[in-house]
């Protein structure tokens, strides 16, 4: 189980369905195993508001729900994730990336 996950059965262990849809989304968004765990201690209160309202949200679409997750990341001064799209991976630009492998390596995937 992950840190994330005991932290929340811990805090309100009826809310534990919606919690891995949390997490998941947190995953999704790049956050790491510490900010996971981070933002469920900080954000996810005793009585489970912050999942209903997550749960509330997610009826609404997947972009209100990385607004709320951010809005409540900001709030309680948790780290963002860095970037996800097509020029990053893992965090590191494509050019970052590629300083790390030799140049004809690199050509073969350009």
């Amino acid at each position: 189980m992950s840190l994330a996950l005991s932290i929340i059965k811990h805090k309100c262990p009826q809310k534990i369905k919606i919690a891995t849809e949390l997490i998941s989304t947190l995953t999704l968004m790049g956050y790491g195993h510490r900010e996971r765990a981070e933002f469920c201690a900080k954000c996810v209160d005793q009585d489970g508001k912050f999942l209903k309202t997550f749960e509330e949200t997610q009826k609404r679409g997947r972009l209100d729900v990385e607004q709320l997750v951010l809005k409540a990341a900001d709030h309680a001064k948790i780290a963002r994730p860095p970037q996800i799209g097509n020029s990053s991976i893992g965090g590191k630009s494509r050019g970052q990336l590629a300083s790390f492998f030799p140049k004809w390596l690199t050509s073969i995937f350009s």
